[in-house]
Order: structure tokens, then sequence, then C-alpha cells
């Protein structure tokens, strides 16, 4: 009797050892791998942000071009269009002509601030004593600017016509003291031409035996 009794209880014990053993088993095998669910993606590590493509980045200043041409230190580009004094667009158009009233005619001078149109006597082609200016002259350009002679010529000689400006302000020409000449290139703005002396005579030749007649006019 005592031995059966024993044997049911081992017998329960069995059942419930085995028991326990199976539901840890049923545990392991359902456990789930929650690194990466059915379907979807392992959740990325952190890394580079990918954006839409849109450049979001600062643009750095472009060098900024005006009007005047010259670049500078910081990219900018300036210019002031002008030349050595401000008188890159100065000039003066002088030709050849006959002087019979003491004034000579220069066919064009344009000076950008205003200023005068000066006669030199030529030096071997350079600009040598003044003998002559023209009143003050509005900045812009002028035709057939008269100029009076401040000596009388007797002999055809060469000339040069020198654009002045007005540095003062004062509409009065006083070089050396003031008014420089225009320049460009490193020299003076200038036009140099032949001029003849009509003296009021008209010369006459006859053919026929060559006799010559001076007649006043």
């Amino acid at each position: 009797m005592y031995t059966r009794k024993l044997l049911a209880v081992l017998s329960v014990v069995v059942v419930v050892t085995l028991a326990g053993c199976g539901g840890g088993a049923t545990t392991a095998n359902n456990s789930t791998d929650t690194t990466a669910t059915d379907g979807e993606s392992p959740t990325p590590t952190d890394g580079p942000t990918m954006t839409d493509g849109t450049d979001t980045s600062t643009p750095t200043d472009s060098p900024t071009d005006t009007d005047d041409g010259t670049t500078t230190d910081d990219g900018t580009t300036t210019d002031d269009g002008m030349g050595d004094n401000g008188d890159a667009t100065a000039s003066v158009s002088f030709t050849e002509q006959a002087v019979s009233d003491g004034t000579v005619t220069v066919d064009s001078a344009t000076l950008p601030e205003g200023g005068f149109v000066v006669i030199h006597r030529s030096d071997d082609g350079a600009p040598g004593e003044v003998i002559g200016n023209s009143t003050y002259l509005e900045a812009g350009s002028h035709e057939d600017v008269v100029v009076q002679l401040d000596v009388t010529l007797d002999e055809s000689t060469e000339l040069v016509a020198m654009a002045h400006q007005d540095t003062n302000d004062n509409q009065m020409y006083e070089f050396p003291d003031a008014d420089d000449p225009y320049t460009a290139d490193g020299g003076p703005v200038v036009a140099t031409a032949t001029v003849t002396v009509d003296d009021g005579t008209t010369t006459t030749t006859d053919g026929s035996d060559g006799t010559t007649t001076t007649t006043s006019t």
C-alpha cells in the first residue's frame, strides 16, 4: 500500500517536471526578435541627413560689375571712364587755315568739365609760348571755336591748340597758376595745324607777258 502511494507521488512529480520543461521550451521557441519586425527594415543608425536635393548653402557674393570697369581688391568692378585728369573724353581738332583778322578757328573741342581752348606757338612740334585763348566754354562739345591771338603773325607758322580745364571754377584762364591742360595717355590733349598769313593782297600773273600784279582785297 505504501509503495503504491510512493509511486503515485513520483508520477505526479515527473508530470509536473515535464510540464515545466515543456513550457520553458515553448516560451523559448515563441520569443520574438525585436530587432527587425516582419516586412520592415531595421531602424537606421544615425548618419548623413538626406535632404530633398535643394542646395541650402549660403552663396558667396559675386563681384559686382559697374560702369567704371576697374576691378578692386574685393572683386567690385569700377570705372569712372576718365583719364589722367578726369579727361578721357577731352578732344580738340585744329586744321590748316589762313589768318587775316588776328584770329584762328579751332574746328571742334570737347571739354568734359568745361574750360578753355588755348593756342600755343609750336616749338618743334611741342607746345611753346601761349599766344591766345578762348573765352570760357561750358562742359560739352563745341564747334568753330574762335580764338583771338595776342600777337600778330607776319609769316606762316605752325600752331598748337590745347584743351585746358577751369580748375578753380572762376571761368578765367589763369595758367600756369591754375587751369591745367586736359591730359590723355600721359600728355596734354592737343592738335597741330599750319596757319598761313593772309595780308589782304592778291597776286595775279599775266600769262601773255609774265607781268605780276598785286592788288588789295
